[in-house]
């Protein structure tokens, strides 16, 4: 247990670190759930983070999660995904 805590602080400290370095290019918005394709909940929260996503797909964004649901919700809607967990399972 104790290792599964420092590896998700160790995650926590890079992923912070990565932001700080890069947050002059972070966009703060609300939801669009009108673009959301028929069949997701407008009222779920990942659903509405994917529609943000989808807003400003031609920006190249990436969402950052290591949540299973949203790699397999972002797949068919070509939605880039950095998981932090696995950079570091491969470094």
């Amino acid at each position: 247990m104790l290792g599964v805590i420092k590896t998700k602080s160790f995650l926590a400290r890079i992923s912070l670190k990565i932001i700080n370095e890069i947050k002059s290019k972070i966009k703060f918005e609300s939801p669009y759930p009108d673009v959301l394709p028929q069949g997701l909940d407008k009222r779920k929260s990942d659903n509405l983070i994917l529609s943000i996503a989808l807003k400003f797909k031609n920006q190249n964004v990436i969402v950052v999660t290591s949540d299973l649901a949203m790699k397999v919700k972002s797949e068919p809607l070509s939605i880039n995904i950095w998981d932090p967990e696995i950079e570091i399972q491969n470094t």
